[in-house]
């Protein structure tokens, strides 16, 4: 996966795959793919931190600086997302 956050599609919800190491320089790539899910209309978006264990300060300003921590709401893994979505 390298540093780029993946986006990928299951029905009407969209993922976005975060890397290892979530910093800065994870932003752009995280725009994009959010961007592609956005123009494909999906209904809920799932961040998936599965494959992170570093999540520096920048990082954290990514979420932060575009309200996120406000709409977000926690789930233990994608099942249970797709059940709340109703999937």
């Amino acid at each position: 996966m390298g540093k780029e956050v993946v986006h990928r599609l299951n029905g009407a919800i969209g993922f976005l795959d975060f890397p290892r190491d979530v910093t800065a320089q994870t932003r752009e790539t995280a725009y994009n793919a959010y961007n592609t899910l956005a123009r494909a209309k999906v209904t809920a978006i799932g961040l998936n931190f599965e494959a992170s264990d570093y999540l520096n300060s920048a990082g954290i300003g990514l979420f932060s600086m575009v309200g996120l921590a406000e709409r977000i709401i926690l789930v233990t893994d994608e099942a249970e997302m797709l059940e709340q979505c109703g999937q």
